[in-house]
């Protein structure tokens, strides 16, 4: 493959002078024979020339045609709605479609061609029609399968099969021409939300089944997703993290077991104890006690209670002492002060209970559930500002200018660690201030072949390096001007070979545009007019290899174009 702009570069005056010399000396040249012969030239028109100055002209020689009689440098014409006419080169270029050759017939198959199936699969001489409506990409008129369609495509489930590269589209992954399922790893282990593993692909596992993604080739075989699950109520079940969290639980981790990995809650349930005295004297019987909370020392406000009256019966009072369990629930308590009211009657008695006044002010204790804003929730879930936590550790808080809502504060480092698998072993992440001699933010990633992730359910994520702001916009573009690869561009085919490509949005600056060719062999690229809204792409080929005969040919190509922001 070769760039016609820097081609032949240190012959350039020489060929130019040769040319001029023989294109004006064409110009006297007439009646044909030893002067020369009918030449067809590429915008469709006919002169008498010499065959080296018809073929630096880039046009086809007709010997033994001394004269440009009407027609003669008419042939088929495939035309972009697939039906064929007969014209020049010229006209038919300027209508979109693909000459055919100086003197070819418009035949059943003229216009027949290479067809890419979804399979990946390439047929050649598919009349156009026939490959369109079996979803197939048409390669145009005369087309070969000299270059693969196909390769390995990952699904979401995991599986791998033979596609064309414009119907392995996302989320599914393309892994490139000629490229062969045998080789590709598609699917691994997926732990499933009721603990359970089985194979599929990354996509699928986490966005359709719910699951964890432990991988690429890794196998189901001793892989343990179950862990342990501690519940509200302080049971433990053995499950998956879907499954946990569903039932508000606390998932301890992959391979831990109850019994040894579910934490001890702190009891919401508090001891009171009082003493009972009866004309004087210390009681010794039983009781039954109702009890409640207020926001108030007095008021009989409904609106001032907090929760349900609490009824204990069968308190047995010795020497006029007592005491019981009472249990209002965590969200009882909020740092604020609350009173106890107390009602006792004789322990089964029919009569109504007598209100003890006044209510009993309850004091701070040495460790309290919530303190100031601070909820731990019996699924081990911490809230800081809600009452309501959904994760670990939720902190719900307007941002305070300058510290913005979490502050981290250190000596010489601040970062965050990431330990899913335990301290001790696995792996390990990290992102902040890691050092303490630099100002970069550092984000890490400690296991061995460890990749960084940068993951968006819509939208684009876009990437900066070196001394300037820069974006990338990357292209893969059929022969017909289909789009095979790439985003945030479009393609117009003006011609036959003919190509705008233009940004979706432009570049601050010119983009420096890189481009290759999908071609074995004679065949060149020039870009023209490139801008920070796009850039002109022209493919062509010589003609049976002699590079001073040469024409425009649809083939497939690439780029990249890397710009300013």
């Amino acid at each position: 493959m070769k760039n016609r702009n820097t081609e032949n570069s240190s012959m350039g005056l020489a060929w130019s002078f040769a040319w001029a010399v023989m294109l004006i000396g064409s110009s006297v040249e007439a009646g044909g024979g030893a002067n020369g012969d009918a030449c067809c030239l590429p915008n469709g028109s006919c002169a008498v020339m010499t065959q080296t100055s018809c073929l630096l002209s880039g046009g086809t020689y007709l010997p033994n045609q001394p004269n440009c009689t009407a027609g003669v440098c008419n042939g088929a014409c495939c035309l972009p709605n697939f039906t064929c006419t007969v014209t020049n080169r010229g006209t038919c270029t300027a209508s979109s479609g693909v000459f055919r050759g100086v003197g070819t017939p418009c035949q059943s198959n003229t216009c027949f061609g290479a067809c890419c199936f979804p399979d990946g699969q390439c047929q050649t001489s598919i009349e156009p029609g026939v490959c369109i409506s079996a979803n197939g990409e048409f390669r145009g008129a005369g087309s070969t399968c000299a270059q693969p369609c196909g390769g390995a495509c990952c699904m979401i489930n995991g599986q791998c099969r033979l596609s064309s590269a414009s119907t392995c589209d996302s989320p599914k992954i393309f892994h490139g021409l000629n490229t062969s399922c045998a080789n590709v790893d598609c699917a691994g282990a997926c732990c499933l939300p009721n603990g359970n593993c089985g194979l599929s692909g990354e996509v699928g596992c986490v966005e359709t089944l719910g699951g964890e993604f432990l991988g690429l080739n890794v196998d189901c075989a001793g892989t343990e997703c179950a862990g342990a699950c501690c519940l509200p109520d302080k049971g433990c079940v053995e499950t998956g993290s879907g499954n946990c969290g569903q039932m508000d639980g606390a998932f301890q981790g992959r391979e831990t077991v109850c019994g040894d990995d579910c934490p001890i809650r702190m009891p919401t349930a508090f001891t009171y104890q009082g003493q009972l005295t009866q004309g004087g004297v210390p009681l010794n019987d039983f009781i039954d006690a109702r009890f409640s909370l207020w926001l108030s020392p007095d008021g009989v406000d409904p609106a001032n209670q907090i929760g349900s009256t609490l009824q204990v019966d069968s308190i047995e009072v010795v020497n006029g002492l007592f005491q019981t369990e009472i249990d209002f629930g965590q969200d009882a308590f909020n740092g604020n002060a609350r009173w106890l009211q107390i009602e006792l009657r004789d322990s089964g008695s029919p009569d109504p209970f007598t209100v003890l006044l006044p209510r009993v002010s309850l004091n701070p204790a040495p460790y309290a559930l919530q303190t100031r804003g601070i909820v731990v929730r019996d699924n081990g879930k911490v809230g800081i500002g809600t009452k309501e936590p959904n994760a670990g550790l939720h902190i719900k808080k307007e941002a305070v200018s300058p510290g913005g809502t979490l502050a981290l504060e250190g000596d010489t480092h601040a970062y965050l660690s990431f330990f899913p698998d335990g301290v001790a072993v696995g792996r390990k992440g990290y992102f902040g201030f890691a050092t303490p001699t630099t100002g970069d933010i550092t984000i890490g990633n400690e296991v061995t072949n460890g990749r960084i992730k940068f993951a968006t359910s819509s939208g684009t994520v876009l990437a900066t390096g070196g001394e300037e702001n820069l974006r990338i916009i990357r292209g893969i573009v059929s022969g017909n001007g289909s789009i095979l690869g790439g985003l945030g561009y479009t393609v117009t085919r003006t011609g036959v070979g003919r190509y705008v490509v233009s940004f979706d949005t432009p570049f601050t600056g010119r983009p420096a545009v890189t481009s290759t060719l999908e071609c074995a062999l004679h065949c060149f690229v020039n870009l023209e007019n490139v801008s920070t809204s796009g850039f002109n792409f022209y493919t062509t080929h010589y003609v049976g290899g002699n590079e001073f005969n040469w024409e425009y040919q649809d083939l497939d190509f690439h780029f990249i174009a890397i710009g300013t922001r």
